[in-house]
């Protein structure tokens, strides 16, 4: 389900025709009606969750995955992963170029703008004009990377998801089970 936080959200702009608030109620419930005998899964991605009221969202969505912005070596291998399965392409095309060029974007950017770019026409035509870095650069200029800003925001909203908050309890817990077991390793040693 695309903008899983649209049933959800706590203001509708009124430029919104959709009625985005009419499942607001209905899908929890038909949520938890599904049973694993069902084989139902229900994924909701979201581009602002924080514009949802938390409450039914988590009782929607049992589990909260972030999935952070790449980085440069996965990109790196990313572009050299998707381009090079071409065969006109050049091996010495400069990947880690466009890795530092696209520095922000998401793997299902690049992988559009690659789509983009490399039509049949484009493929027939490698071998008497071998692909640029200009072309990928233009492809991507139209689509939009995922800003500093907007990262900070989904990080300090998953900071106050429940899932995030079991898992911060579970690694405090366990940093104390540590912490107790050099503290008694250490009274040992300094008893002998």
């Amino acid at each position: 389900m695309d903008d899983a936080e649209k049933p959800f959200v706590k203001k509708v702009p009124k430029t919104d025709k959709t009625d985005p608030k009419r499942l607001r109620k209905d899908l929890p419930k038909l949520v938890k009606n599904i049973t694993g005998e069902d084989r139902v899964l229900l994924i909701g991605t979201s581009s602002k969750p924080w514009d949802a009221d938390p409450k039914l969202l988590y009782q929607t969505y049992d589990k909260v995955i972030y999935i952070p912005r790449p980085d440069y070596g996965t990109v790196s291998f990313i572009w050299k992963d998707l381009l090079y399965k071409y065969s006109g392409i050049s091996r010495q095309f400069d990947t880690s170029a466009m890795a530092k060029a696209c520095d922000g974007f998401t793997i299902g950017t690049i992988l559009a703008a690659i789509n983009e770019v490399m039509t049949t026409k484009r493929m027939v035509q490698l071998r008497t004009h071998p692909l640029t870095h200009v072309e990928l650069v233009n492809a991507l200029s139209f689509k939009d990377p995922v800003y500093r800003e907007e990262e900070d925001a989904f990080i300090s909203w998953f900071s106050k998801t429940p899932t995030c908050r079991r898992k911060q309890r579970a690694l405090e817990l366990e940093l104390e089970k540590l912490n107790e077991a050099n503290e008694s390793q250490n009274k040992k040693k300094g008893k002998k």
